[in-house]
């Protein structure tokens, strides 16, 4: 998610000015610098790289003491990267109607997930390490399928997006923020689809999208589970009304 964000944040420029008589969507862009398109760019190479670090020992073709010192560099750094174009770098012009745009705010989301995440594996590795815990960790089959449809959903909506952004001539992060409020069956009618391809194109997206969605999760979960809680809860639920029944009587009787 945080890659699929540093996507999004890579996609427009960071800063636009507002026209007070048009909608923010149709605001004028100011071009950013080359040094923060290069900044995105390296950031999104390395969280890449960083992913497919932590991808190859979780599949098992990397041991952990390989892999983590990868993967945690690399989340620090990508954040690093981020955070180093901030606005102190890139401030705002003096026109009141100055403004960030979406892509700035993905850039702070994706920057917040990567040290959270880098944190969170650095306790994880200090544990290996130093406290001595198992460095191995097989994944189940439903947790290896989360991963794959989590991915291809993400990619999937960035795919759709750059597809109506293209046919719509929206801002690419209009077209994705289009695409996820049709996926999740929201529908502002705030942005609609005006060409005759980008309307043909539209229920194939949406129910592909929910099919996709709703197939894909499906066997991340395991109804057998659910019964065999819900037969502990019962079982102790039934136990514990017996021992009141018991204790009642006991007590009710002289």
């Amino acid at each position: 998610m945080a890659s699929a964000f540093n996507i999004c944040a890579v996609a427009i420029d960071w800063r636009l000015v507002i026209s007070p008589d048009s909608q923010e969507s149709e605001s004028q862009h100011i071009q950013d610098p080359c040094w923060l398109v290069a900044i995105n760019g390296l950031s999104l190479a390395i969280a890449i790289i960083a992913n497919l670090g932590l991808l190859a020992h979780m599949t098992g073709r990397t041991r952990f003491n390989v892999a983590a010192p990868i993967v945690i560099v690399g989340w620090y750094i990508s954040d690093i990267a981020l955070v180093a174009a901030a606005p102190t770098h890139v401030p705002l012009p003096a026109d009141p109607m100055a403004a960030y745009s979406q892509a700035y705010y993905y850039a702070i989301f994706s920057g917040t997930i990567y040290v959270l995440l880098s944190m969170m594996l650095t306790m994880t590795a200090c544990g290996v390490w130093i406290f001595h815990y198992s460095s191995e960790f097989k994944l189940s089959l439903a947790q290896r399928s989360l991963m794959l449809q989590t991915i291809l959903f993400l990619a999937y909506i960035l795919a759709a997006g750059a597809v109506y952004a293209r046919i719509e001539g929206w801002v690419y992060l209009d077209a994705v923020y289009f695409t996820i409020i049709t996926l999740f069956t929201i529908g502002f009618g705030d942005l609609t689809p005006t060409t005759h391809l980008g309307r043909s194109l539209y229920f194939p997206m949406a129910v592909g999208g929910i099919v996709r969605m709703l197939v894909g999760f499906a066997p991340c979960y395991r109804p057998s589970h659910v019964i065999t809680h819900l037969s502990a809860i019962l079982r102790s639920s039934s136990g514990s009304s017996s021992l009141i029944s018991e204790c009642w009587c006991s007590k009710a009787s002289p």
